[in-house]
């Protein structure tokens, strides 16, 4: 799930947008952003998505 909220966050959606998904609350989104820029040693949507387009991001966001 971590990889797939990152992916929206870098395409530009908010955590809000993100959040409009079955069973996800604007909380939940902030948790699991915060989980993928602490695996991925980032600070902020900006870095996030040239992060997932490095080859060896796609196992660190979802913890493999």
């Amino acid at each position: 799930m971590t990889s797939s909220i990152a992916e929206m966050a870098a395409g530009g959606a908010s955590d809000r947008d993100i959040a409009q998904q079955p069973f996800l609350t604007v909380k939940t989104v902030e948790m699991h952003l915060s989980s993928a820029y602490r695996k991925l040693d980032i600070r902020s949507r900006r870095d996030l998505a040239s992060k997932l387009d490095a080859p060896e991001a796609g196992a660190a966001a979802t913890g493999g």
